[in-house]
């Protein structure tokens, strides 16, 4: 299962990389991160039929994925985000079932995604703070369009 789902994952990223004569227009991070956002979600379904939350293979499909979140962290959506820091939190709570050094290595890597997330969502109000710049209509500008209107009617 996981070949089937590393294969589209390969086919997808070369379907984007493939240099065609016919395509000029050139391919956008949001296509990328859509691409990649379905590739995992799927890679993440199946790992959940398979592994246990705190199963490090899971956990390595996570970190990828968190690390995804952070390198794409201007399209990246809320609920890719969110879906990670939840699966982070179980594997945290089921890591008791590990030995001790298996234990220190998730707590690592589980430390890793924390840091990618959050810089995902700092990342992701830095950019919402710039774009929602609010608009105030200044008194002066309202003043010259008034005046101007009133020349022009006058004509």
């Amino acid at each position: 299962v996981y070949a089937d789902a590393l294969l589209h994952c390969f086919h997808q990223a070369n379907s984007l990389s493939r240099k065609t004569a016919s395509s000029t227009k050139p391919i956008s991070r949001k296509t990328v991160w859509k691409k990649v956002q379905m590739a995992y979600t799927e890679l993440l379904r199946v790992g959940a039929k398979t592994y246990p939350s705190y199963h490090p293979e899971r956990i390595a499909l996570l970190d990828d994925l968190a690390y995804l979140c952070h390198l794409y962290a201007d399209v990246c959506d809320q609920a890719t985000v969110t879906i990670c820091m939840i699966e982070a939190a179980r594997a945290r709570a089921a890591d008791m079932k590990l030995e001790e050094i298996d234990r220190m290595k998730t707590a690592q890597r589980l430390n890793e995604i924390d840091h990618h997330l959050l810089e995902c969502r700092r990342l992701q109000r830095l950019q919402e703070l710039r774009t929602t710049k609010t608009k105030r209509p200044s008194k002066l500008k309202r003043l010259w369009k008034f005046l101007f209107r009133r020349s022009k009617l006058r004509k």
